[in-house]
């Protein structure tokens, strides 16, 4: 993506004021970057959360004032403009259009984000993952989420994303992994979110990772797993009231999905938050948007031997037995993501 395209040069300055005018008197700040994001708006998802945000903030006592005004101030301005842009903008806008243009034309669904699943021990070279980026944007995809539980990998990723400035990153990184060589790569890198495990045994161990991350004013948040979901947020939450958390991110297995009952209970949760952390369902998340940028969600994983799993998140049929190393991650989409109906423009 042309970082000198007229649309993107407007959008970052606007940011940087709508920030810098948070920073100066949050309510009006907040409530005016709320009417920018309207505006710019470019399709159904932007639209849909600018309309839910503009009603939640006529409550003079929402606490997503409290959580926004904390986070810009807390958070390095380049980090807040460069993600927030390369996911709202270059991602869900830009992205999104080019992902439906190919789905309308080719018949097959693009997801709007790739994960990596490297846990495994295995080694998915650098030069093959750098490759996957340039592929995965030729299809629209400017959002990448990496499972990191080997600080070994953890530079090669945020070398990557200083080639890919474009493109937002989300690193899930071991708890012990937090240092402040970590911190200071994430604040030069500009473009990286990163995520702390929660369920490390080790409370102090949370506690050191998030003096590090705020110290450095880095964008950062917490993960945990669960099970059951019921009971597992609010409690998580409180956790990170307590540790001063601003985002909790909660990995529920993705074959498992939670059921719509108990999904509907969480989104009034996060409608009403009780205290200033915003809690997001990972893979229900990622569906929810895909089902906005497009007609039909999928959610595609790469594991660190090249794997590629795909699902259309709906009736979880996983579908495999391609690798990455062998075959384009267009011809791979194009064999295990065909679409069930046309798709919709957004």
């Amino acid at each position: 993506m042309k970082r000198n395209d007229i649309p993107y040069v407007m959008i970052k300055s606007a940011v940087e004021k709508g920030i810098k005018d948070i920073q100066e008197n949050p309510g009006r700040g907040i409530r005016n970057l709320v009417d920018l994001g309207s505006m710019f708006a470019g399709g159904r998802f932007q639209k849909e959360f600018f309309d839910a945000a503009f009603m939640e903030l006529q409550r003079e006592d929402s606490m997503y004032y409290q959580l926004v005004e904390r986070v810009v101030a807390d958070t390095d301005p380049g980090i807040l403009t460069g993600f927030g842009i390369n996911l709202g903008y270059n991602s869900w806008t830009v992205g999104a259009r080019t992902i439906r243009e190919i789905e309308d034309k080719n018949g097959f669904n693009i997801p709007w984000c790739l994960l990596f699943d490297l846990e495994h021990g295995q080694y998915l070279e650098q030069n093959v993952i750098r490759s996957l980026t340039q592929q995965g944007k030729d299809l629209g995809i400017y959002a990448y989420l990496f499972y990191l539980p080997h600080p070994s990998r953890i530079d090669d990723i945020l070398q990557i994303a200083r080639l890919e400035q474009d493109c937002a990153f989300m690193l899930f990184v071991g708890t012990s992994d937090v240092t402040e060589d970590f911190a200071h790569k994430l604040l030069e890198t500009a473009n990286v979110w990163g995520l702390f495990d929660l369920d490390s045994p080790d409370a102090d161990l949370a506690r050191i990772a998030v003096d590090t991350l705020a110290r450095n004013r880095c964008l950062y948040g917490g993960f945990s797993r669960y099970i059951d979901l019921t009971g597992s947020a609010e409690i998580l939450l409180n956790r990170c009231k307590v540790l001063d958390i601003p985002f909790l991110v909660l990995v529920g297995p993705a074959k498992q999905p939670a059921s719509p009952a108990v999904l509907e209970d969480f989104y009034q949760l996060r409608k009403n938050l009780p205290d200033p952390v915003f809690p997001i369902d990972l893979y229900s998340d990622i569906a929810l948007i895909d089902r906005n940028i497009s007609s039909e969600a999928c959610l595609t994983a790469i594991l660190g031997d090249g794997s590629v799993f795909a699902t259309d998140a709906d009736d979880m049929e996983v579908r495999t037995g391609y690798n990455i190393k062998d075959t384009s991650l267009r011809d791979i989409l194009a064999k295990t993501m065909p679409k069930k109906q046309d798709a919709t423009s957004a």
